[in-house]
């Protein structure tokens, strides 16, 4: 081999390398988790309370939409749901976030599913659980807030 075809294969050897380890910082991007932790949680209830209030009694949430951390909101006739994250995928991962109650009660339901009655719920720590085919778990943020988290298996 001569000079310039080792020169070659050294440059073609490190434009690949380049490219391969873009193409995984890419999938590992894609795949990433992307929540809140709990505690996280419980400082944006705490410290937009008054922005998240006034949207839910407006029924407009155009501004606690613009929170950072909050991607989805969800109204479903008495309960308000904030949808913080999750990770996984579908059938094997997790949801976080928390929702807003009327009637200041833990609930079970989040992104627009029920999952189980509220008579499953079982006290947990400082908290309910369910943990049965899915582990659901709240937790009470301040009067009407909860937190919630819900892996599936």
């Amino acid at each position: 081999m001569t000079k310039k075809m080792v020169g070659g294969c050294a440059i073609a050897l490190a434009a690949f390398t380049v490219v391969c380890i873009l193409l995984i910082s890419g999938i590992r991007y894609i795949f990433k988790d992307n929540y809140l932790s709990k505690e996280e949680i419980f400082d944006v209830v705490n410290k937009n309370y008054d922005i998240i209030m006034s949207d839910i009694q407006k029924g407009e949430f155009t501004k606690t939409e613009d929170i950072k951390g909050i991607e989805k909101v969800l109204d479903n006739d008495g309960v308000v749901e904030f949808y913080c994250g999750g990770e996984g995928i579908s059938v094997s991962g997790a949801d976080y976030g928390f929702y807003y109650t009327e009637d200041n009660l833990p609930k079970v339901s989040f992104l627009d599913y029920v999952l189980f009655d509220e008579d499953d719920l079982v006290p947990k720590d400082n908290g309910y659980c369910f943990d049965k085919y899915d582990y659901y778990y709240t937790e009470k943020i301040r009067d009407n807030f909860y937190y919630y988290e819900s892996h599936f298996y």
